[in-house]
């Protein structure tokens, strides 16, 4: 496989209320050089009117298409 057009990734399931107390999941997509607080930095830099992150769980390793 030719490593210049794939990157590794990890994906994670990440669980976050809202400020109007939703709760929201989502299946994120990270560099796998990112540990749980930069990931956890992230989210909160990326989401608007987040109240709290409830789980942060990383769920797989993978490769993405790099273009």
């Amino acid at each position: 496989m030719n490593e210049d057009y794939w990157s590794d990734v990890t994906v994670y399931n990440v669980c976050f209320r809202t400020e109007d107390n939703r709760l929201i999941n989502k299946m994120l997509i990270f560099p796998t050089s990112y540990n749980e607080s930069t990931v956890k930095e992230s989210i909160e830099k990326s989401f608007f009117k987040l109240k709290k992150i409830e789980l942060i769980e990383e769920f797989q390793e993978a490769l993405l298409l790099s273009l």
